[in-house]
């Protein structure tokens, strides 16, 4: 089957479009930048995408039939899909020996999980999958030497929706909606919702919360009991040192009558007292 003859008997709700001026022979699973994001970084609104699975070249004898298949299988997959809301996420370049690819990372929740789904479709029906390179969603920016300068001087910040699936073949996009589609103003807010509130956890906090005060109390107040009679011990001792023992200024036992006043006094600071 070649390509005017997949055309003919495509899923109801693809759509086609046609680039003319495409010298790309590469077959495709992806999905596209909108018109005004892809004209906003300065790429052709026809040819800028993501790719996800990289499936091959057309060439004038290879036989579309599994295409067909799998077709069907993308177009049922788009169909049940929710539109996706992506960004992107800075500059980079892949350097080969004789240039540099140069692009923008994409970040988007959900665009790997699609990445597998559309990997097990094409191994299902036997499809020459690329395997030589993980999956890392970006926009081709352009080409150029080895070292050669990113032309993207700033990355856009506002995110952009992802409302389709595409099978590229060459110059032809074949389009499957998403069940869901999204506006550029229609971004989601990416403000978590708070948590409802569940009354009968917070009801159980609180207990837990004063059945715990009430065990400081206690404790505090345990705690003070023993500071106030470690002041009075230390008090005590100190008195008898300096009445029973008239100690000599320097001696051993009027160290001992200051360290039991600093006692004393460090426990009243404990205790509160004064």
């Amino acid at each position: 089957m070649l390509l005017p003859e997949l055309l003919s008997r495509l899923p109801a709700g693809v759509t086609v479009r046609q680039n003319p001026q495409n010298k790309f022979a590469g077959i495709f699973i992806g999905v596209g930048v909108p018109a005004d994001v892809a004209q906003a970084l300065g790429t052709d609104p026809d040819e800028a995408h993501v790719t996800l699975l990289y499936l091959g070249k057309l060439t004038d004898t290879t036989d579309l039939s599994s295409y067909e298949a799998l077709l069907h299988d993308l177009s049922e997959l788009a169909s049940q899909h929710p539109a996706l809301s992506a960004h992107f996420g800075g500059r980079g370049t892949f350097t080969q020996p004789t240039q540099d690819v140069h692009y923008l990372s994409v970040d988007c929740p959900g665009l790997s999980e699609l990445h597998t789904a559309a990997m097990s479709a094409a191994t299902e029906h036997g499809l020459p999958v690329s395997r030589e390179h993980g999956f890392t969603p970006h926009v081709t920016m352009g080409y150029g030497q080895p070292g050669s300068a990113h032309p993207a001087r700033q990355v856009p910040p506002d995110p952009w929706p992802i409302n389709a699936l595409e099978l590229w073949i060459a110059g032809t996009r074949l389009i499957m909606p998403f069940a869901q589609t999204l506006s550029k103003a229609e971004q989601p807010d990416e403000t978590p919702d708070p948590a409802p509130a569940d009354t009968n956890a917070a009801r159980l906090l609180y207990a837990q919360l004063t059945g715990h005060l009430v065990s400081l109390h206690a404790g505090e107040r345990h705690l003070l009991g023993m500071a106030d009679r470690i002041a009075h011990h230390h008090d005590a001792a100190r008195t008898g040192l300096g009445q029973a023992i008239p100690a000599v200024r320097g001696s051993a036992l009027e160290d001992a009558a200051l360290h039991h006043a600093d006692e004393a006094a460090r426990a009243r600071r404990v205790a509160g007292t004064r």
